[in-house]
């Protein structure tokens, strides 16, 4: 009767977490649309950036694929917070749902072990995927303030020096904690929706595991929440039946 209680506890935390992380999936997607926005001006920059002389820093049309500049800065700004809290409601739900719920989990079944310590690698990914974020973001917004307020060339391919270096940094960083969530995923989500398949027969957790491990942090994510849900929630309501 116990040991069913704190099953049904863990299963309902692990939907509840779900449900976070479908919205934290709905936020990323904003923000990659946001980032998106900005991709053609950027790579504009990066290409002055890394133009060998600072002649063509002399040209009337410095910034030609850029008709406001504050309103590109404006929307790095937006996309770096959109980010920010992308990252913060994916932190919270895996830290206080997922883990959580994969902790009681193993209390039950010890097969889910692995499970929870994947929610390590979940924690870790982001944190570093979104400092890359903020490194690269905040190094454009301080690089394009400075040359609006500095009439100097010389200040100027300086600026964009120093923002390709921080860009290819943030862009390490970021790659870097995509490869950690990427392997989390695998453990909690991937093999998660394995084991709870064998222990439920419900293949919308197959199904589910396998669109986390191909989407990642896409849509297909964004799919795999939603029947990762649904498939706890059929599970509870059995489990709740059976109850005596």
């Amino acid at each position: 009767m116990g040991a069913q209680n704190a099953e049904i506890n863990a299963l309902d935390i692990l939907r509840r977490g779900f449900l976070y992380m479908l919205i934290a999936y709905v936020v990323i997607t904003i923000g990659n649309v946001t980032g998106l926005m900005v991709l053609p001006d950027l790579m504009s920059l990066m290409s002055l950036a890394l133009s060998p002389s600072p002649a063509i820093l002399r040209s009337p049309g410095l910034l030609p694929s850029l008709p406001s500049l504050e309103a590109f800065i404006g929307t790095l700004i937006v996309f770096l917070v959109v980010i920010l809290l992308a990252t913060g409601i994916s932190l919270y739900t895996i830290l206080r749902k997922i883990r959580d719920g994969m902790r009681l989990m193993t209390q039950v079944y010890e097969d889910f072990g692995i499970c929870y310590k994947g929610t390590t690698l979940m924690l870790g990914g982001p944190i570093i995927m979104a400092l890359g974020l903020i490194v690269a973001v905040t190094s454009v917004a301080i690089a394009l303030t400075n040359i609006v307020n500095s009439p100097s060339i010389t200040s100027w391919h300086g600026a964009f020096s120093a923002m390709a270096g921080a860009i290819t940094g943030g862009n390490i960083l970021s790659i870097i904690g995509f490869i950690i969530i990427m392997i989390g995923q695998i453990l909690v989500f991937g093999i998660g929706g394995l084991r709870l398949r064998d222990k439920y027969d419900n293949i919308l957790y197959l199904v589910a595991g396998i669109l986390f491990i191909i989407g990642v942090v896409g849509p297909l994510s964004l799919v795999g929440c939603i029947l990762m849900y649904i498939a706890l929630g059929d599970t509870i309501k059995k489990l709740t039946q059976m109850k005596p």
